[in-house]
């Protein structure tokens, strides 16, 4: 079994995967709407929705367009979070994702390497001795 490193692993928490699916099928719905529907959204603020999952628990799904600009180039921020029941769900949810998208129809995932300083990779130097040493 592969070993689950760093503060950014993916950790198995229950209901996870029932969430992983509603934001997939946020994301699919996401990549056929026009930029200008989302851009409409962006001003219309989050969108809330109560959601049932394939075992037909309840989830909360948060949708988020936020717009953006580079210079002169303007780009849309678009978050989706799925999260459990409870008082404090919002702050810690299920499964979360971020696309961006640009006028010209593009739409990416915001994935980023994030440093993770536990990693033992970190600390080797060329020929397999550590640093640390």
């Amino acid at each position: 079994m592969a070993e689950r490193r760093g503060f950014w692993s993916n950790r198995p928490r229950k209901g996870g995967d029932d969430a992983q699916l509603l934001v997939a099928e946020r994301v699919h719905d996401v990549r056929h709407v026009g930029y200008d529907e989302l851009r409409r959204r962006a001003a219309a603020g989050t969108e809330v929705e109560e959601v049932s999952g394939p075992d037909g628990k309840r989830y909360q799904r948060r949708t988020s367009v936020k717009r953006m600009s580079r210079g002169a180039d303007e780009e849309l921020r678009i978050h989706i979070s799925v999260v459990g029941g409870g008082r404090l769900a919002r702050l810690n949810p299920l499964v979360e994702t971020v696309l961006l998208a640009s006028p010209d129809g593009e739409i990416v995932g915001d994935y980023t390497l994030a440093g993770e300083a536990n990693d033992p990779r970190r600390y080797q130097w060329p020929g397999g001795r550590s640093r640390k040493s």
